[in-house]
């Protein structure tokens, strides 16, 4: 075994063995880990082996921690609204800390990761699958209040209630 904390395996144990004596061999990784394959005398990528003994053997079982993929990106992609720290999506193996951050542009607010949670800036935990977020932005509305001291005298024409960044508001 390349690494004990990353698996075992299962079968009879090192030592002398009649020509002839069949063996049988089973890789059992740990959890979050794989198997990737037997190498040396005897090569093959299938948990289980066997053959029958007609030599000395030598053979390693190599296991490997298990990696999944990050992808980081903004709903509906429009990059107008906001950006991401996409430079952190990738591959990652499991129990790794990633940090991501959601940054608003000027006129937008963040409000919420695509799996629910709000706060615009945390650490995510690779775990058993891979993992697809994407940051929502909402467009931030402005209110005016354009009031008459005395509605005998005149009125405000193209008043509405609320407006957007760089809304250009014209009352006549």
């Amino acid at each position: 075994v390349n690494n004990p904390t990353m698996g075992s395996v299962n079968g009879p144990v090192t030592g002398k063995y009649p020509y002839g004596t069949e063996m049988l061999f089973v890789a059992v990784p740990a959890n979050h880990y794989h198997f990737e394959g037997w190498t040396g005398d005897f090569e093959a990528p299938e948990t289980l082996i066997g053959f029958e003994m007609t030599q000395d053997y030598d053979i390693l079982a190599s296991f490997a921690i298990t990696t999944h993929q990050l992808t980081v990106g903004i709903v509906d992609g429009d990059e107008e609204l906001g950006t991401v720290n996409s430079n952190v999506s990738g591959t990652y193996a499991y129990g790794t800390s990633i940090d991501v951050m959601a940054m608003p542009n000027d006129g937008f607010s963040f409000t919420r990761w695509s799996d629910g949670q709000t706060a615009a800036t945390r650490t995510i935990t690779m775990g058993e699958n891979d993992i697809d977020i994407k940051a929502d932005f909402d467009t931030i509305y402005y209110n005016v209040n354009v009031v008459v001291n005395n509605d005998t005298m005149g009125e405000i024409l193209g008043a509405q209630n609320a407006y957007v960044w760089h809304d250009v508001v014209t009352f006549t």
